[in-house]
């Protein structure tokens, strides 16, 4: 019978009331409320796994903490207030406590590398992607070019997987010079929320179909299927240390909160954890789930985000 590993639990709550969760699958060397104490435990190797249970604490806190634990081979799981249903559908939340959901990071390397197997995937799904839907995409790039001229794609510089840059493609949404206003409004066309797009792109943007044209950088192999969604070279100046987690493999069409909903709209710090999430939990499989639940998200609705209203004006 195997040892139980040790572990260290961050959390306020009494030492009996929280190491009931964790007594069974570990042995609990350390309740503590104090951060430093787990990094010295950590650094001097008395735990082998810590558990991070102050969700209160504030996701860039913990995933800084995070960061550093995984840094000295400590499996981290960390206690969050919630997370998207398709995080649990596909088998990432290790339990919940408390009634909330518990993560886990563990510590062994992320494969920086794409593997064979996934590589495969990868040109496999992409060439039936890019053959299947050649007519589609035709249509596409006819429309556009009717609508607004003949650039139909749009092209961005983004970070690939080992730091080089890659110029990523998409179908071009946005009118290229000057609008017709008054026409798109008198035709209810125009988008009051983002007058910048086109008809057509309007249409792309919801169902995400301007975005197939990067399963050709995927064919290619600059970047994979299923990882995170490669950044742009300027918001990565931005990163903090522990944002660069999302770094450290490859890139890809579609990701974990892609399937989930999130979009760069959304905070980085929620990004990042699910990247990092993805990465330090990958297989085969979690891809192939991920794929179908990114399909079924571009048909789901998303729920609306609340904006400051506008001051109006005397």
């Amino acid at each position: 019978m195997s040892e139980k590993k040790r572990l260290a639990i961050f959390s306020r709550e009494p030492r009996e009331r929280i190491a009931l969760h964790f007594a069974d699958d570990f042995e609990i060397a350390l309740v503590t409320q104090d951060p430093r104490a787990l990094v010295e435990w950590a650094e001097s190797r008395g735990i082998d796994a810590a558990a991070l249970c102050e969700p209160g604490e504030g996701l860039p806190e913990q995933l800084e903490l995070a960061d550093i634990l995984i840094e000295f081979g400590i499996d981290v799981f960390v206690l969050r207030p919630s997370v998207h249903k398709i995080v649990e559908q596909l088998g990432l939340v290790r339990k919940l406590v408390n009634g909330k959901p518990l993560l886990a990071l563990p510590a062994s390397p992320i494969n920086a590398t794409i593997t064979r197997g996934k590589r495969a995937c990868d040109v496999i799904f992409s060439t039936l992607i890019i053959v299947l839907g050649m007519p589609l995409w035709i249509l596409i790039a006819l429309a556009i070019a009717l609508q607004d001229g003949k650039r139909v794609f749009f092209t961005q510089h983004r970070v690939r997987s080992g730091g080089g840059i890659f110029k990523m493609m998409r179908f071009r949404t946005q009118w290229r010079g000057r609008r017709p206003f008054r026409l798109l409004s008198m035709l209810n066309l125009e988008d009051p929320e983002h007058p910048e797009l086109t008809p057509v792109g309007r249409l792309l943007k919801r169902v995400r179909l301007d975005e197939c044209p990067q399963f050709w950088h995927a064919l290619k192999g600059q970047i994979s299927v299923v990882g995170p969604r490669p950044p742009l070279v300027s918001d990565v100046e931005w990163y903090q240390p522990w944002h660069r987690q999302r770094l450290a493999a490859w890139f890809g069409v579609t990701g974990l909160c892609q399937a989930c909903g999130l979009t760069g709209e959304d905070r980085l710090d929620e990004i990042a954890l699910y990247d990092i999430l993805y990465l330090r939990n990958h297989s085969l499989k979690l891809d192939f789930k991920i794929a179908l639940k990114t399909a079924g998200a571009i048909f789901r609705k998303r729920e609306p985000v609340e904006q400051p209203k506008k001051l109006q004006s005397s």
